[in-house]
């Protein structure tokens, strides 16, 4: 199961539709590599190496952002669908409050 992080969830939503302003097919790339990233982690969640706070990151190949997630018992929970440019560990109080 795949649980997003209120913020995580804005994160996705806001760069939609930023890539959605640009071009409709951009949007619909953007969001399939999202879909194929979750799926890719649902399959082998423990593939990526473990950062701080036993955060894992899967960087998109098209796009410049990643998907931030935990494992634990309820499954996979993404913290942050984080812009390589943003600043670096905005997203660890998320994991540290818990979701």
């Amino acid at each position: 199961m795949i649980r997003f992080h209120a913020a995580a969830e804005a994160e996705l939503l806001e760069a939609q539709r930023y890539y959605a302003a640009i071009h409709v097919d951009l949007a619909r790339s953007f969001r399939l590599e999202i879909e194929q990233a979750l799926d890719r982690i649902v399959e082998g969640p423990d593939r990526w190496p473990r950062g701080p706070l036993r955060t894992r990151h899967y960087v998109l190949l098209r796009f410049p952002y990643s998907v931030v997630y935990v494992q634990d018992a309820r499954g996979i929970g993404v913290a942050a669908v984080a812009h390589g440019k943003r600043k670096p560990g905005y997203w660890k109080a998320r994991v540290k409050g818990g979701f």
